[in-house]
């Protein structure tokens, strides 16, 4: 199946996504910040990413302006369960000048 790299601060869902998603056949990472995650997405190609927005030190926003990425995957980033950003990494934008509302459009 694919492989998935969780990007979030919160251990507890990190470990919940992880068993559900490995449970479906996925190849799951993760990483509780920008740092851990930006590493893992250079040496490894993933065919999604979950990404918090809300992280300790840098936005997950920021994941968008990063190069050098290993593939192409589909971005997904939640805040809260309220928000959420879907973005192919093909496609880049510069994330830290656009509202959430305006990433949702695209």
């Amino acid at each position: 199946m694919g492989t998935i790299l969780i990007i979030d601060d919160d251990v507890a869902l990190c470990q919940v996504l992880a068993r559900h998603l490995g449970g479906a056949g996925h190849q799951v990472q993760m990483a509780a910040d920008l740092l851990q995650g930006g590493a893992l997405l250079r040496k490894h190609a993933y065919e999604l990413v979950y990404c918090d927005i809300r992280l300790p030190g840098e936005s997950g926003l920021a994941l968008l302006q990063q190069g050098n990425l290993a593939g192409e995957p589909l971005i997904i980033m939640m805040r809260h369960f309220k928000t959420m950003v879907v973005q192919r990494f093909s496609t880049p934008i510069r994330a830290a000048s656009l509202p959430v509302r305006h990433l949702l459009k695209q």
